[in-house]
């Protein structure tokens, strides 16, 4: 049965200036070099509108699906967001709380990025022993994630029973697809592809 390959958090320089090297319209012939069926961008608390993405699609040969999310950056730290349709009501500094009271309106996944950026989700809700009742997924392997970090946080999404899965976090073409998430089909859209995180049908791979 075909893989399919999908890098769930990748930057460009349209709207992440610390992606200042990754020129979107590259993103196609790089995904597919490195194997990827689809990526999903994830800018800086900036979500791509659907006729961006058209517009984008339309500028790459190469079959690699595109899917628009978000990187928020919390207060309680940062989340990748996918199946949202705009930025509604968010916005720098919300509480990880009402980010998923938001998501969950609207069949959203939320997933806790680079873990160990916030003490592997001990300190996220210092008040709320429960906190990850407010994370539907953790990010378990990236650039940034890797060696003892990916050891800690597939640990803490066996301990919590949350979904786990990957991506590169690439703010540079030559990171694209090094870390991405394994399904045994190809999402349609958004919504479909958060609703396979939530159920947890993925797997988190490293690559090259």
């Amino acid at each position: 049965m075909k893989k399919f390959r999908i890098d769930l958090h990748v930057h460009t320089n349209r709207y992440s200036p610390c992606a200042e090297t990754l020129d979107p319209e590259r993103l196609g012939k790089t995904a597919h070099d490195a194997g990827l069926d689809g990526l999903v961008i994830t800018e800086h608390d900036a979500m791509w509108t659907e006729k961006e993405v058209q517009v984008l699609k339309q500028k790459i040969d190469h079959k690699v699906k595109i899917y628009r999310g978000v990187e928020v950056s919390s207060s309680d730290g940062h989340f990748i967001v996918i199946g949202l349709k705009d930025m509604t009501n968010i916005q720098v500094g919300i509480s990880a709380i009402e980010l998923f009271a938001i998501t969950k309106k609207a069949n959203a996944v939320v997933i806790l990025a680079h873990p160990q950026r916030s003490g592997c989700g001990a300190k996220i809700f210092p008040e709320n022993i429960n906190w990850h009742k407010y994370v539907d997924a953790i990010e378990v392997a990236s650039t940034c994630t890797f060696g003892q970090y990916e050891v800690d946080a597939r640990r803490l999404g066996t301990e919590t029973g949350l979904s786990t899965v990957a991506g590169s976090d690439a703010h540079c073409l030559d990171r694209v697809g090094s870390t991405y998430t394994e399904f045994n089909f190809l999402p349609a859209n958004e919504l479909e592809l958060a609703a396979a995180i939530i159920e947890n049908v993925g797997t988190p791979k490293r690559g090259r």
